[in-house]
């Protein structure tokens, strides 16, 4: 009985150190040779206190004399035996094993990771527009002033200012005129600026110029010949009235000659001409598009820079449009998961190299 206990002491002993790998290090470096407690340390890079305890773990395994070496005893030798059979007879370690089952899985992993990341930018940055409202002069002001008469002679300057108002709609109008006919107003829903949904307003002028006043009358003579009986190659001469323009249309109709300023609520200047709005349309002209960012007076200065009068009529236009991203919260969820999963996937790739890497420096 006494042997079994023995016996039963000592395998429980050999297979306690042998569990750990820091001890099986130890194990193996006394067997190539006696060590002292520095040289161990040293060795296996680990601190006093871990070495300490791994000794005592290893108990009757390892001696220690009285000159300051370590050495194996018959057990410690035995364990040593024991752990070269078993790893003779053991195959590669599951984690050096190439397995293509597993790789595969990672790669198609992180395939759908980022084809999840590149949907969720798209619908994140998604756009819509929802609905787009346009309004002008021409429409709204009719039959009372469908036109707003233009008279800019050379040299001179014509000043429009154009109010905007966020109001609801005015008997189902979203349009309204106040005093005189060179000061207008367009009331327009609040502009909504949020995360998921916006809007925006434009401001433009159309310009047509009135050809007719550039026809001249005038008189001028043709003859008429003729025969007849009695008389033979009679002439007579008729006064008749005739037409014409007196100035190149083209000239007379050049956008260019219309130089516009535009204050703008934050007090910014901004300076351009008109442009040709019709295809071979010598009378139509329009400005740019401005952007509305706030309800407060637009003021239009025209200053004509030809040397022919400008008569016409403009048209004050505004757009409003309303803007959302229908899908932004299902791509931000879309973006954590697949950020979240590549950021899982890489701490655990380099966890995973780094703990085999010790494992490596300890077992050798």
């Amino acid at each position: 009985m006494a042997e079994d206990r023995i016996n039963e002491e000592t395998y429980s002993l050999i297979f306690t150190s042998l569990k750990h790998p820091i001890r099986r290090s130890i194990l193996r470096m006394l067997a190539d040779k006696p060590l002292t407690y520095s040289e161990i340390l040293e060795t296996l890079n680990i601190d006093s206190g871990h070495l300490s305890y791994h000794l005592e773990a290893l108990g009757d395994l390892a001696v220690h004399s009285n000159d300051g070496l370590y050495t194996l005893s018959s057990f410690g030798v035995a364990a040593v035996k024991l752990m070269g059979g078993v790893e003779e007879h053991t195959p590669l370690s599951s984690h050096r094993r190439f397995k293509p089952r597993r790789l595969f899985t990672k790669v198609y992993t992180i395939i759908l990771a980022l084809a999840l990341l590149g949907a969720s930018l798209h619908l994140v940055s998604y756009v819509t527009v929802i609905s787009t409202t346009t309004t002008s002069t021409e429409s709204m002001l009719y039959p009372l002033h469908p036109e707003i008469p233009l008279n800019v002679a050379a040299g001179e300057t014509f000043n429009l200012t154009v109010a905007i108002e966020y109001q609801s709609s005015l008997g189902g109008r979203m349009f309204g005129v106040r005093g005189n006919p060179r000061e207008y107003v367009f009331y327009i829903p609040p502009i909504e600026d949020t995360l998921t949904c916006w809007d925006e307003a434009t401001i433009w002028l159309d310009s047509k110029f009135n050809l007719t006043t550039l026809f001249t009358t005038y008189p001028y003579e043709i003859e008429l010949m003729f025969s007849n009986a009695t008389q033979t190659n009679e002439t007579i001469t008729v006064v008749v009235q005739g037409s014409g323009f007196s100035v190149d249309p083209n000239e007379a109709t050049d956008p260019s000659n219309l130089e516009l300023e535009l204050y703008t609520p934050d007090g910014t200047l901004l300076t351009e001409t008109f442009y040709r709005s019709g295809i071979n349309r010598i009378d139509a002209s329009s400005s740019q598009p401005v952007q509305v960012t706030q309800p407060w007076n637009y003021t239009f200065k025209i200053a004509n820079k030809g040397s022919s009068d400008w008569n016409g009529f403009l048209t004050i236009n505004l757009q409003h449009q309303h803007f959302e991203k229908p899908c932004f919260y299902w791509g931000l969820v879309g973006l954590i998961i697949a950020i979240g999963y590549i950021a899982l996937v890489t701490i655990t790739s380099y966890t995973t190299r780094h703990t085999a890497g010790d494992r490596t420096t300890v077992t050798l």
